[in-house]
């Protein structure tokens, strides 16, 4: 993880999904992008007052 975050300070990430990772429709704006990988539109994500990444927080974490 400390590896991640080297990296993550060194280049930028280029956030280029197509497809919401909750509905898996196309992406459309607004969306949220997390620093996972996952991607969602704006309404996918809980918006309980804390966004997180669904798949990360469950872990039911797949290769994006």
């Amino acid at each position: 993880m400390k590896g991640e975050i080297v990296g993550m300070k060194q280049k930028a990430r280029t956030f280029d999904k197509k497809t919401c990772d909750h509905c898996e429709k196309e992406l459309q704006l607004p969306t949220v992008h997390f620093l996972c990988s996952h991607s969602y539109h704006e309404h996918c994500v809980d918006s309980e007052g804390i966004r997180r990444c669904s798949i990360c927080a469950s872990g039911k974490r797949r290769d994006g």
